[in-house]
């Protein structure tokens, strides 16, 4: 084939075809960025920290994202996350571009992220996440999983599943909005650490940071959490 055979051969490209590649690259994006830090996110039952990828179906129709951060005090920590307030932030810490909002089909080991999306009558959730940055090269995460379709009990119970999938339990402690639990991940050179929170609507959030991110940062960021 000639190189003008080449540029008239126009091979139409669906909408949701281009969408997907655009929510993969801002995915790609943030997680090079957190393992540049050292982050071991479970964000979207990706393999950063010990969840596995999984296959899915076809694309779900997309759901309306969270508003952008509003401006004066509250612009550091951004305007509500999927209905939830991020009240503290650790000293120095600020938010750091877009939110990522896209819905995944939920297994019993967790969220599956192959880009594909939910299929018609999978167990879904809306995955909405933020990342706040230091000076210092640390990075925090927080990420509310919603459960969309399927029975919300089992589907928040599976995200829990995954979103504490290769992690050793630390301690537990309570918050506004549920009860919560900090878990650690021992690496060869450092150590990350994840709050997993549940809600009574089964609404799971993590928050979790880089390796210059310390426990207690992360425990203060979970426990203030507020609708």
């Amino acid at each position: 084939m000639t190189d003008r055979d080449l540029a008239e051969f126009d091979i139409p490209v669906p909408q949701d075809f281009v969408q997907r590649v655009q929510r993969g690259v801002r995915r790609r994006r943030l997680l090079r960025a957190a393992a540049t830090g050292g982050a071991t996110l479970t964000v979207a039952g990706v393999v950063v920290g010990g969840l596995a990828l999984a296959q899915g179906g076809s694309q779900q129709a997309p759901v309306t994202p969270p508003a952008a951060a509003s401006s004066g005090e509250s612009a550091a920590a951004g305007s509500a996350l999927d209905g939830f307030a991020i009240s503290s932030l650790p000293q120095g810490v600020v938010r750091a571009g877009e939110d990522s909002f896209y819905t995944a089909r939920v297994t019993d080991k967790g969220l599956v992220n192959d880009g594909t999306g939910p299929g018609l009558g999978d167990p879904s959730a809306s995955v909405t996440m933020r990342r706040y940055d230091r000076t210092d090269g640390a990075s925090f995460f927080v990420t509310v999983m919603r459960p969309m379709t399927g029975d919300a009990a089992t589907v928040g119970a599976q995200l829990v599943t995954g979103a504490t999938a290769g992690v050793t339990p630390a301690v537990e402690f309570d918050t506004s909005i549920g009860t919560a639990r900090m878990f650690r991940s021992v690496g060869n050179e450092i150590t990350t650490y994840r709050a997993v929170v549940e809600t009574p609507e089964h609404v799971v959030i993590t928050v979790e940071g880089s390796g210059k991110a310390r426990a207690a940062e992360i425990q203060d960021m979970a426990r203030n959490i507020a609708r």
